[in-house]
């Protein structure tokens, strides 16, 4: 029997997706706890999938078909369905906290204990079928918070689901500045910082912490085969305004010769302000920086699709924060040291070992 990784054919886009389901149409794909975080899926047809506990947060569906799909306990903040077919789709116990749902087709979709706080469900079809005991959700101005269910985490595991509301419009590149003057320059690079988006909000199922992220970083693309702007002794490549031996203030990606990659904001020559940092062994962290170290407020993505969601000092969890396990379920709390307190849960097992810029 040949096994088929739905992931790796939705990352070839939604054309060729929708293609190989036309070519298979009687396929119901199994995608159950997948991360589609803010994925850019316009149109898809994921019509009877199982995304059963998927992480669609801040993801683009406008449009999709999700007719008859299993979105049971899908983590779907603020993510965009607009004119999107729902119908007959298993809702149940999901999370569309500030969700687009506008011109949305949800007849016969299954509610129960789904959570609509603040979605928009203007001009959504609501029709319940004689067969299905789900009532509609309210409108929008009659929403009030349900109580989301707790996730059974197991004595040793890492924390946590979180409930997430993410702006999916990436923050735009500032773009190269020529120096006519050092004040031009500055200048430009202050109105960017200060005109930064805003970033992700995450809220724990239980209500009991929000987390409202600085950074709404774009997605890193792979970098266009030309001369870098600067090449260092030791082979590491940096592309961006490079002034006086070192990154100048704006946005710059560098490249080191491990494999890892750092896309970001720079300031006074190092990593200071917003960016993403992409490991060689597939972890990464996006969020906020100072003098090189994770230091703010970020999500740390491990390589089993773990991740963690909150307060950062000295590359370390430390403060308010929240894990999610890749299994869907979660665990919030005060960190310190990378810890979880009062909890057996760390957010790491080795050392980050950063380089400096």
């Amino acid at each position: 029997m040949i096994t088929i990784d739905y992931l790796e054919l939705i990352e070839q886009g939604v054309e060729a997706w929708n293609h190989w389901r036309e070519e298979h149409p009687d396929e119901c794909p199994e995608l159950e706890s997948a991360y589609l975080f803010e994925k850019s899926l316009q149109g898809i047809n994921l019509r009877k999938a199982n995304l059963g506990r998927a992480c669609l947060i801040g993801a683009n569906l406008d449009g999709a078909d999700l007719a008859e799909a299993n979105l049971s306990g899908i983590y779907a903040n603020n993510a965009s369905l607009q004119g999107a077919c729902l119908a007959a789709a298993n809702l149940q116990d999901g999370n569309f906290v500030e969700a687009n749902l506008s011109e949305a087709d949800l007849s016969d979709a299954v509610t129960d204990n789904a959570n609509f706080t603040n979605a928009n469900l203007q001009g959504t079809c609501l029709e319940v079928g004689a067969e299905s005991a789900s009532p509609p959700p309210a409108p929008v101005e009659q929403l009030t918070p349900l109580p989301s269910k707790q996730p059974t985490v197991a004595p040793d595991v890492s924390p946590v689901a979180s409930q997430v509301q993410v702006l999916v419009k990436p923050p735009p590149l500032l773009p190269r500045i020529a120096m006519i003057g050092g004040a031009i320059a500055t200048a430009a690079v202050g109105l960017y910082f200060i005109l930064r988006p805003k970033g992700p909000k995450f809220v724990t199922p239980d209500g009991t912490i929000t987390i409202q992220l600085v950074c709404n970083e774009p997605d890193v693309t792979p970098i266009k085969a030309d001369e870098p702007d600067h090449i260092y002794q030791n082979g590491t490549r940096f592309y961006g305004p490079f002034a006086d031996g070192k990154p100048a203030n704006g946005r710059g990606s560098m490249l080191f010769t491990n494999g890892n990659r750092y896309d970001g904001e720079y300031r006074d020559g190092r990593r200071n302000g917003c960016g993403t940092f992409t490991f060689e062994t597939g972890r990464r962290y996006v969020g906020e920086f100072q003098n090189d170290l994770f230091s703010g407020r970020g999500v740390w993505m491990l390589e089993n699709g773990d991740r963690y969601i909150g307060d950062f000092e000295f590359n370390k969890c430390n403060g308010e924060g929240v894990y999610i396990f890749a299994d869907g379920t979660s665990e919030s709390g005060i960190w310190q040291q990378g810890r979880l307190v009062d909890g057996n849960v760390t957010c790491d097992h080795r050392p980050i070992d950063l380089p400096e810029s």
